[in-house]
């Protein structure tokens, strides 16, 4: 279960990943606050879990999109659903970018029919 689990994270596209991980942050943090800090009212410990949830869902996803490059890298391909990308090609709304200059085989720049047989 729990390797379903991480494949089927790994597999979301990042922007889904901080949909999806920033309201499960929230009531995480909204119970540590709840919890650990007695002292705090409900409405200072909801505003101090908003303002930490954001950029830990961040945080989290861009940890698992390295993870992928990580492990692309090591074992030569990723696991399934795996973006094919550097995590620094990811924008803010999560589509990764395209290569800077896309060759196929017989275009010039493609380095076919340059002499070298």
């Amino acid at each position: 279960m729990g390797r379903r689990l991480l494949t089927a994270w790994e597999s979301m596209p990042p922007r889904r990943q901080v949909l999806v991980g920033a309201p499960t942050m929230f009531v995480l943090l909204l119970v540590v606050h709840l919890v650990g800090f007695p002292h705090l009212t409900f409405a200072r410990s909801c505003a101090y879990a908003i303002m930490e949830a954001v950029p830990l869902a961040l945080v989290v996803t861009y940890a698992t999109q390295v993870e992928l490059v990580r492990r692309e890298n090591a074992t030569g391909d990723a696991e399934p659903g795996a973006q094919q990308s550097h995590p620094a090609d990811i924008g803010i709304d999560g589509d990764i970018a395209p290569d800077p200059a896309p060759t196929t085989p017989g275009a010039p720049n493609s380095g076919a029919g340059q002499g070298i047989e």
